[in-house]
Formats: structure tokens, C-alpha cells, sequence
């Protein structure tokens, strides 16, 4: 359950300031086979695996996420993969470790990550997300904007996160082997 905070404002109005958070590890580099029009993957080692983990790999399609484990090498995704390759070596699995009111996606290999809101909320307020392990060597992801936001209707907010490079330019964040830490600000107001 999120974190509630209610104001009256007088007469019949209210409003309701919602706080999310969330917990997610970033598996990098997940072996998996894909059947196109499938929603059966197969993995090297689904051990690791939760139920709502997020999934994102080369043929399969963004916002995936986990909806079964059949066994230590198959597991049932959301949405059936758009093409059929073996021992994909791209894949990025977001490991569940705990949020309230929102389901973490995997993000692309851009850093553009999708999280998808459990209701829908009258207004955005912000968001932070802080890492674990982020330096300034290399392309290690350092930080994140919020890229676009429609949680009154699709109930999306989609981070995109970035990183310095060498020259101290902004390039596209990595998330691999990473844990993410995500709070997020929302309001309902009811007249």
C-alpha cells in the first residue's frame, strides 16, 4: 500500500499527495530464447527470478514482464516476443525487490526504463531515483530525468537515465548489475 498524506482544503475538496517507492536489481546479461508470437522464453537460470520482474531483450517487446516460471529454464512473459533467436545475449531483467504501487520495467539499451503505475493519478508531482554502486568512470549511469509522464491515463512514467563519459559529455546510462532505488510524488484531487 502507498503512503498516503490527505490535506482538506476546505468545503469538499481534498486533495491526496501519494508517495511510491521501489527497489530494483538489474540482471545484465541474461541468455534467452525467443520464439516469435510466443510469450514462452527460455533462460539460462530462472532461479533468480520473481513473478512482475521486468524484461527487456532483443525480440521482446518493451514493458514485458515475467508472469510465470514454469521451470529452472522457461518462464511466461506479458507480451509475445516479436522474433525467434537463440542464446540472446542481451537481455536485462529488472529483479523485483520490493515496490509499492508501480511495477519496474526493464530498461532499453538506451537507459530509457518504463514504470508502470498500479492506479492512475490526477497529477505527476516528481521523482528521484538514486543508485547503488554509480561513479563517474566510464559510462556508469549517474543520474535520470523523468522523460515523460501520463499517469492519469496510461499510467506510465518513463525515466530515462544517464551517465558522464570520459570527456564529461551525457551519454545513455547502463544499468547493469545495479540496484535502483525509485520514489515517486503523485496527487489525487476530488471536488
Amino acid at each position: 500500500m502507498a503512503n498516503r498524506m490527505f490535506k482538506p482544503l476546505g468545503g469538499s475538496l481534498t486533495q491526496e499527495i501519494v508517495c511510491l517507492t521501489g527497489k530494483c536489481t538489474f540482471l545484465a546479461n541474461a541468455t534467452m530464447d525467443t520464439t516469435d508470437g510466443s510469450t514462452t522464453v527460455g533462460i539460462a537460470d530462472s532461479t533468480v527470478l520473481s513473478v512482475g520482474d521486468g524484461v527487456n531483450a532483443t525480440g521482446i517487446p518493451a514493458g514485458a514482464t515475467v508472469v510465470s516460471i514454469e521451470s529452472a529454464t522457461s518462464m511466461t512473459i506479458s507480451a509475445a516476443a516479436t522474433a525467434t533467436a537463440t542464446n540472446v545475449s542481451d537481455g536485462l531483467i529488472a529483479l523485483q525487490l520490493g515496490s509499492t504501487g508501480f511495477a519496474i520495467g526493464a530498461p532499453t539499451g538506451a537507459g530509457l526504463q518504463q514504470l508502470t503505475l498500479t492506479d492512475a493519478y490526477n497529477s505527476f508531482l516528481g521523482a528521484t531515483v538514486t543508485y547503488e554502486d554509480s561513479s563517474l568512470s566510464g559510462s556508469r549511469t549517474t543520474g535520470s530525468e523523468i522523460e515523460s509522464e501520463t499517469v492519469a491515463t496510461t499510467k506510465l512514467v518513463n525515466v530515462q537515465h544517464f551517465a558522464a563519459d570520459e570527456g564529461g559529455g551525457q551519454v545513455h546510462g547502463s544499468l547493469s548489475g545495479k540496484t535502483a532505488h525509485y520514489i515517486i510524488w503523485l496527487k489525487n484531487s476530488s471536488v
